[in-house]
């Protein structure tokens, strides 16, 4: 099965989607909540955009970021916990 799937993996993707989702995940908040993150490679580097918005304020919060592939969840993971101090 894995030898299968390795055959259709695309690494950029994956990498992309692995930070996607560690932003989500990380945030916790419900599908209620307007939130929105999307990675892309671009010069071998990933480039991270966020968003959430804080309905309490009335703001949205921004964030983008170049990074490394290696590093890209975890810089990912990094932003989202950052964003929730600000709505803590």
């Amino acid at each position: 099965t894995i030898s299968l799937l390795s055959a259709i993996d695309n690494e950029d993707v994956r990498t992309c989607v692995e930070a996607e989702r560690s932003f989500i995940r990380t945030l916790g908040m419900g599908c209620h909540t307007p939130v929105g993150s999307f990675a892309s490679i671009e010069d071998d580097k990933v480039v991270f955009r966020s968003f959430v918005f804080h309905e309490k304020t009335g703001k949205i919060y921004r964030e983008k970021i170049i990074t490394k592939r290696e590093k890209a969840k975890d810089d990912a993971h990094d932003i989202a916990e950052k964003l929730l101090l600000l709505f803590s």
